[in-house]
């Protein structure tokens, strides 16, 4: 059986990780986020990651798929900034509606604002 972290094998023997617990340890260490797991080619239950943790890597063929966490922070707050700068422009055009007494509009607009700053609210608070 084998252990694979993104597109390289790890040697699990010579570092002493016995279960699928031990090996997302490892990873851990890397400052790495793992995204998706698979044991024998399937993606496990998370409900049950206390026996997924205790799992021996020796019976399975285990995959994790890792991401630099800083990396899809970066990514995260990018979006961020692109959403608020696209709510900016929604708002600026919801001011000019209420001015011109196109209050429908307006509110359409405003909605789809409150949606981009809760949606940025959302994204940093699992970044942080």
């Amino acid at each position: 059986m084998g252990v694979m972290i993104d597109d390289a094998s790890l040697d699990t023997l010579s570092l002493g990780l016995q279960t699928v617990g031990d090996v997302l340890g490892h990873v851990a260490r890397d400052d790495r986020l793992v995204v998706h797991l698979t044991i024998d080619g399937k993606t496990p239950d998370l409900d049950q990651i206390d026996v997924i943790r205790r799992s021996l890597v020796r019976d399975h063929v285990v995959y994790v798929e890792t991401v630099d966490p800083s990396a899809i922070a970066h990514e995260v707050l990018a979006e961020v900034d692109k959403q608020l700068n696209e709510a900016q422009v929604l708002s600026d055009q919801a001011v000019a509606n209420l001015r011109q007494g196109v209050y429908n509009e307006a509110l359409k607009r405003l909605g789809t604002c409150f949606k981009s700053w809760s949606l940025a609210c959302e994204s940093l608070d699992k970044v942080s």
